[in-house]
Protein backbone atom coordinates (compact mmCIF):
# COMPACT_ATOMS: atom_id res chain seq x y z
CA UNK A 1 0.00 0.00 0.00
CA UNK A 2 2.68 2.54 0.60
CA UNK A 3 4.39 1.49 -2.43
CA UNK A 4 1.38 2.66 -4.35
CA UNK A 5 0.64 5.50 -2.46
CA UNK A 6 4.89 6.65 -3.48
CA UNK A 7 4.21 5.71 -7.09
CA UNK A 8 1.02 8.15 -7.24
CA UNK A 9 2.84 11.09 -5.53
CA UNK A 10 5.90 10.78 -8.23
CA UNK A 11 2.70 10.92 -10.85
CA UNK A 12 0.30 13.22 -12.41
CA UNK A 13 -2.37 12.00 -10.48
CA UNK A 14 -1.52 13.46 -6.99
CA UNK A 15 -2.94 16.25 -7.38
CA UNK A 16 -6.56 14.36 -8.07
CA UNK A 17 -5.58 11.70 -5.64
CA UNK A 18 -5.51 14.43 -2.79
CA UNK A 19 -8.59 16.02 -3.95
CA UNK A 20 -10.75 12.80 -3.60
CA UNK A 21 -9.05 11.85 -0.54
CA UNK A 22 -10.26 15.53 0.68
CA UNK A 23 -13.78 14.71 -0.45
CA UNK A 24 -13.99 11.53 1.15
CA UNK A 25 -12.95 12.98 4.45
CA UNK A 26 -15.42 15.95 4.09
CA UNK A 27 -18.25 12.76 3.40
CA UNK A 28 -17.77 11.59 6.66
CA UNK A 29 -17.96 14.99 8.59
CA UNK A 30 -20.00 15.24 12.00
CA UNK A 31 -22.80 17.41 11.69
CA UNK A 32 -22.72 18.60 14.99
CA UNK A 33 -20.44 21.71 15.67
CA UNK A 34 -22.26 23.50 18.97
CA UNK A 35 -20.49 20.43 21.62
CA UNK A 36 -17.99 18.03 21.50
CA UNK A 37 -19.67 14.21 21.41
CA UNK A 38 -16.57 11.95 21.88
CA UNK A 39 -12.83 12.84 22.77
CA UNK A 40 -12.22 16.08 24.28
CA UNK A 41 -8.97 15.64 22.26
CA UNK A 42 -5.48 17.14 23.61
CA UNK A 43 -3.68 18.96 21.07
CA UNK A 44 0.00 19.48 19.93
CA UNK A 45 -0.05 22.66 17.76
CA UNK A 46 3.94 23.78 18.00
CA UNK A 47 4.69 24.55 14.14
CA UNK A 48 6.19 21.71 11.59
CA UNK A 49 9.33 20.45 12.80
CA UNK A 50 9.46 20.34 16.47
CA UNK A 51 8.74 16.71 17.12
CA UNK A 52 5.23 16.24 16.16
CA UNK A 53 5.31 12.82 14.57
CA UNK A 54 7.84 11.36 16.76
CA UNK A 55 5.14 12.81 19.42
CA UNK A 56 2.12 10.86 17.76
CA UNK A 57 4.30 8.06 17.32
CA UNK A 58 4.62 7.03 20.83
CA UNK A 59 0.53 5.86 21.17
CA UNK A 60 -1.64 4.08 19.39
CA UNK A 61 -3.03 4.89 15.97
CA UNK A 62 -6.35 4.03 17.15
CA UNK A 63 -6.48 7.28 19.31
CA UNK A 64 -3.21 9.41 18.43
CA UNK A 65 -2.50 10.81 14.85
CA UNK A 66 -0.42 13.32 12.98
CA UNK A 67 -1.58 15.91 10.32
CA UNK A 68 -5.20 14.12 9.80
CA UNK A 69 -7.33 15.38 6.80
CA UNK A 70 -4.01 17.48 6.08
CA UNK A 71 -4.94 18.62 2.64
CA UNK A 72 -8.64 19.51 3.76
CA UNK A 73 -8.23 20.96 6.97
CA UNK A 74 -5.59 23.76 5.10
CA UNK A 75 -8.05 24.38 2.51
CA UNK A 76 -11.23 24.57 4.60
CA UNK A 77 -10.10 26.10 8.42
CA UNK A 78 -10.41 29.52 7.10
CA UNK A 79 -13.59 29.47 5.61
CA UNK A 80 -15.55 28.91 8.71
CA UNK A 81 -12.87 28.27 11.69
CA UNK A 82 -15.06 28.05 14.43
CA UNK A 83 -17.20 25.24 12.73
CA UNK A 84 -15.08 23.20 10.87
CA UNK A 85 -12.48 22.58 14.06
CA UNK A 86 -15.34 21.13 15.64
CA UNK A 87 -17.00 19.13 13.20
CA UNK A 88 -13.33 17.92 12.35
CA UNK A 89 -12.89 17.37 16.36
CA UNK A 90 -15.94 14.86 16.14
CA UNK A 91 -15.29 13.14 13.16
CA UNK A 92 -11.60 11.93 14.06
CA UNK A 93 -12.55 11.53 18.13
CA UNK A 94 -9.10 11.23 18.95
CA UNK A 95 -7.31 11.78 22.21
CA UNK A 96 -4.00 13.23 21.00
CA UNK A 97 -3.93 15.16 17.27
CA UNK A 98 -0.61 16.78 16.38
CA UNK A 99 -0.79 18.94 13.93
CA UNK A 100 1.49 21.92 12.92
CA UNK A 101 -0.61 23.89 10.95
CA UNK A 102 -2.63 24.79 13.69
CA UNK A 103 -0.01 26.99 15.13
CA UNK A 104 -1.48 29.76 12.66
CA UNK A 105 -4.66 29.52 14.31
CA UNK A 106 -3.78 30.75 17.65
CA UNK A 107 -6.05 33.44 17.76
CA UNK A 108 -9.12 31.34 16.42
CA UNK A 109 -8.48 28.70 19.11
CA UNK A 110 -8.42 31.10 21.41
CA UNK A 111 -11.58 32.96 20.96
CA UNK A 112 -13.40 29.20 20.30
CA UNK A 113 -15.28 28.85 23.08
CA UNK A 114 -14.94 25.04 23.01
CA UNK A 115 -11.35 24.76 21.69
CA UNK A 116 -10.29 27.62 24.37
CA UNK A 117 -11.00 24.84 27.08
CA UNK A 118 -8.94 21.98 25.40
CA UNK A 119 -5.86 20.65 26.35
CA UNK A 120 -2.62 21.69 24.52
CA UNK A 121 1.00 20.90 23.98
CA UNK A 122 3.43 23.11 22.51
CA UNK A 123 6.96 21.66 21.59
CA UNK A 124 9.67 24.03 22.48
CA UNK A 125 12.30 24.25 20.08
CA UNK A 126 15.40 26.77 19.50
CA UNK A 127 14.32 29.49 16.59
CA UNK A 128 17.95 28.34 14.83
CA UNK A 129 17.16 25.13 15.33
CA UNK A 130 13.63 25.05 14.03
CA UNK A 131 14.35 27.34 10.95
CA UNK A 132 17.12 24.74 9.78
CA UNK A 133 15.32 22.05 9.99
CA UNK A 134 12.17 23.41 8.18
CA UNK A 135 14.61 24.83 5.56
CA UNK A 136 16.69 21.29 4.88
CA UNK A 137 13.16 19.52 4.92
CA UNK A 138 11.66 21.67 1.99
CA UNK A 139 15.05 21.27 0.07
CA UNK A 140 14.89 17.54 0.75
CA UNK A 141 11.16 17.40 -0.13
CA UNK A 142 12.20 19.59 -3.22
CA UNK A 143 14.05 16.57 -4.89
CA UNK A 144 11.79 13.41 -3.95
CA UNK A 145 9.93 13.96 -6.84
CA UNK A 146 7.02 14.56 -4.91
CA UNK A 147 4.54 16.21 -7.32
CA UNK A 148 2.09 18.42 -5.21
CA UNK A 149 3.44 19.55 -2.22
CA UNK A 150 0.70 21.79 -0.93
CA UNK A 151 1.88 22.46 2.61
CA UNK A 152 4.52 24.96 1.00
CA UNK A 153 1.46 26.83 -0.92
CA UNK A 154 -1.33 26.33 1.73
CA UNK A 155 1.43 27.06 5.11
CA UNK A 156 4.21 27.97 4.10
CA UNK A 157 3.26 30.76 1.75
CA UNK A 158 -0.27 31.57 2.68
CA UNK A 159 0.65 32.05 6.38
CA UNK A 160 3.90 32.69 6.79
CA UNK A 161 4.94 34.38 3.36
CA UNK A 162 7.54 32.43 2.27
CA UNK A 163 7.97 29.87 0.18
CA UNK A 164 10.34 26.97 1.10
CA UNK A 165 11.04 24.74 -1.74
CA UNK A 166 12.88 27.93 -3.24
CA UNK A 167 14.31 29.83 -0.15
CA UNK A 168 17.65 28.30 -0.89
CA UNK A 169 18.03 29.19 -4.75
CA UNK A 170 16.82 32.57 -3.61
CA UNK A 171 19.07 36.11 -4.32
CA UNK A 172 20.89 36.72 -0.94
CA UNK A 173 18.39 39.53 -0.39
CA UNK A 174 15.26 37.28 -0.57
CA UNK A 175 16.50 34.65 1.34
CA UNK A 176 17.36 37.37 4.43
CA UNK A 177 13.91 38.52 4.13
CA UNK A 178 12.56 34.64 3.85
CA UNK A 179 14.36 33.65 7.16
CA UNK A 180 13.15 36.55 8.91
CA UNK A 181 9.65 36.10 7.99
CA UNK A 182 9.79 32.12 9.53
CA UNK A 183 11.89 34.23 12.82
CA UNK A 184 8.46 36.50 13.19
CA UNK A 185 6.34 33.37 12.53
CA UNK A 186 8.01 31.59 15.11
CA UNK A 187 8.39 34.15 18.10
CA UNK A 188 4.68 35.28 17.60
CA UNK A 189 3.55 31.90 17.56
CA UNK A 190 5.33 31.22 20.68
CA UNK A 191 4.48 34.66 22.31
CA UNK A 192 0.60 33.78 21.46
CA UNK A 193 0.46 30.48 23.41
CA UNK A 194 -0.07 32.53 26.93
CA UNK A 195 -3.57 33.37 25.16
CA UNK A 196 -4.27 29.21 25.71
CA UNK A 197 -5.88 28.15 28.88
CA UNK A 198 -4.40 24.83 29.44
CA UNK A 199 -1.32 24.56 28.11
CA UNK A 200 2.14 22.28 28.88
CA UNK A 201 5.39 23.55 27.62
CA UNK A 202 7.48 20.70 26.34
CA UNK A 203 11.15 21.12 25.56
CA UNK A 204 12.05 19.03 22.57
CA UNK A 205 14.51 17.09 24.30
CA UNK A 206 12.53 16.25 27.41
CA UNK A 207 9.67 14.65 25.29
CA UNK A 208 10.11 11.47 26.42
CA UNK A 209 10.38 12.67 29.90
CA UNK A 210 6.67 14.42 29.91
CA UNK A 211 5.19 10.74 28.32
CA UNK A 212 4.04 10.28 31.97
CA UNK A 213 2.47 12.91 32.14
CA UNK A 214 0.81 13.23 28.71
CA UNK A 215 0.02 9.50 29.66
CA UNK A 216 -2.77 10.44 32.59
CA UNK A 217 -3.78 13.23 30.37
CA UNK A 218 -5.16 11.21 27.76
CA UNK A 219 -5.65 7.51 29.95
CA UNK A 220 -3.19 5.97 27.78
CA UNK A 221 0.63 4.03 27.58
CA UNK A 222 2.89 5.76 25.50
CA UNK A 223 5.30 3.64 23.88
CA UNK A 224 8.26 5.56 23.06
CA UNK A 225 10.23 2.44 21.45
CA UNK A 226 7.64 1.93 18.95
CA UNK A 227 8.12 5.66 17.71
CA UNK A 228 10.53 6.85 15.09
CA UNK A 229 12.87 9.89 14.37
CA UNK A 230 13.91 10.96 10.79
CA UNK A 231 17.87 12.29 10.27
CA UNK A 232 18.75 13.50 7.30
CA UNK A 233 21.86 15.64 6.14
CA UNK A 234 21.82 18.97 6.63
CA UNK A 235 22.83 21.31 3.82
CA UNK A 236 21.98 24.69 5.60
CA UNK A 237 22.77 25.55 8.50
CA UNK A 238 21.31 28.92 10.44
CA UNK A 239 22.25 30.00 13.66
CA UNK A 240 21.28 33.22 15.10
CA UNK A 241 22.06 33.84 18.50
CA UNK A 242 20.48 36.98 19.56
CA UNK A 243 17.28 35.16 18.14
CA UNK A 244 17.66 32.25 20.40
CA UNK A 245 18.44 34.20 23.55
CA UNK A 246 14.98 36.07 23.24
CA UNK A 247 13.11 33.44 23.02
CA UNK A 248 14.74 31.73 25.45
CA UNK A 249 13.69 34.81 27.09
CA UNK A 250 10.14 34.08 26.47
CA UNK A 251 10.15 30.55 27.06
CA UNK A 252 11.45 31.17 30.11
CA UNK A 253 8.54 33.69 31.05
CA UNK A 254 5.93 31.62 29.62
CA UNK A 255 6.65 28.34 31.91
CA UNK A 256 6.83 30.70 35.29
CA UNK A 257 3.09 31.66 34.64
Amino acid sequence: MNKVKELIGMSPLHKLSIDIKARWDLSKFSDVNDQIMGYSTTYCISPYKTGTRYLTGCYRNEVSAHEPMHFLSLRELDKNFDEFFIKRLNTLNLKLECSGFFSAYIDEIAANPLAKDLNYIIILRSPSSWITSAVNYWDYLGKTGLQYRYPNLLFWMNKVGVNLELLLSASEKDKIKGLEKLADFYMNFTQKTQQLNNVHYVKIDEIDSFLPVLDKLIKETSHPEESQTHIRRKTFHYKNEELDGEYNKLVLKLTKN
